[in-house]
């Protein structure tokens, strides 16, 4: 696969719209990070941030993994028993946690600064934590796993099929020039009916409609790119698994050319901030200060005290 001059995801622009910095060091100051002997101290740490996950996150990973291993089963085998379920979920949980624990980068000199996040995320009282949210959400999707009415199976969670290719016409160019747009749909089906069900497990709570909309759309242009499937004739089904809630979303060819161009857009506008330098990215604005408290970057950026102490 050629690489392409941008990428766009809806995790990229959120973070992109909400703190600008912390987009320049996840996405381009981190760069050559991985080279002990030729990068400085602070582009090594850019690099090991962004490749650590929450327990929060930790949490998503393995309850994602579980169901994708169950729904693949089921196609072999229509019986679940969620006592397996949840000693697979556990054994994911440990091979994480022993992993990242394992991990050389968090043992070398330059690295000082993330001990603290590694031994907070992997406390016991964490690991406790986390492993609540995974067997809520687990039991919850087993409990209700028997309304989905599964005909055909269109994907699930295929991060390798998770690209595709648009046209972004650059104003004052006449030549187009294409990037790439990134969004795994965690399951998608056909049900009985013939309607198409596009579906997404959650583990955390409801980030608001707007950013829902965001991330729904965006599966909404894969199916139709990948599938040739009208907007029209999908819902989308999002699963609050660890509230237990279901959710059925429907939207228009309207919403779906809004969308579109929005992404043009806003690719338009990270793809030429990219270049600029990294004073040229703004903090968080003091709205948020509170994000700085869960960001990852915090015992790097200048700004972190500000945040940490409001």
């Amino acid at each position: 696969m050629d690489k392409a001059p941008f990428n766009w995801s809806k995790s990229r622009l959120e973070m992109f719209k909400n703190c600008e910095r912390q987009y320049w060091f996840n996405y381009i100051g981190y760069w050559g990070g991985w080279f002990i002997n030729k990068s400085s101290a602070r582009t090594q740490k850019m690099y090991y941030a962004r490749n650590f996950q929450t327990h929060q996150q930790i949490a998503g990973t393995v309850v994602h993994s579980v169901i994708k291993d169950a729904i693949i089963k089921l196609q072999k085998e229509p019986i679940l028993v969620l006592a397996d379920l949840l000693e697979f979920a556990e054994e994911e949980l440990k091979n994480i946690v022993n992993n990242t624990k394992s991990r050389k980068c968090y043992n070398t000199k330059n690295s000082i600064a993330f001990l603290e996040i590694l031994n907070n995320t992997f406390s016991d009282e964490i690991i406790q934590k986390t492993w609540v949210i995974i067997e809520n959400s687990l039991k919850f999707w087993y409990e209700c796993g028997d309304i989905l009415d599964v005909a055909e199976i269109i994907t699930v969670d295929d991060m390798e099929n998770g690209w595709f290719d648009c046209e972004l016409v650059q104003k004052g160019k006449e030549n187009t020039a294409w990037f790439r747009v990134y969004g795994v749909i965690d399951f998608a089906y056909k049900d009985s009916n013939g309607n198409y069900h596009v579906v997404d497990w959650k583990t955390g709570s409801n980030n608001g409609e707007e950013s829902t909309k965001l991330q729904l759309l965006t599966y909404a242009l894969w199916m139709n790119i990948k599938h040739k499937i009208s907007i029209e004739d999908m819902v989308f089904d999002v699963w609050y698994l660890d509230k237990k809630e279901i959710i059925a979303n429907t939207y228009t060819e309207d919403d779906f050319v809004e969308h579109f161009s929005y992404i043009l857009e806003t690719t338009e506008n990270m793809f030429i901030k990219n270049s600029m330098p990294e004073q040229t990215f703004a903090y968080v604005s003091d709205d948020n200060l509170n994000a700085c408290k869960i960001c990852k970057f915090q015992h790097i950026c200048d700004f972190n005290n500000k945040g940490l102490n409001a």
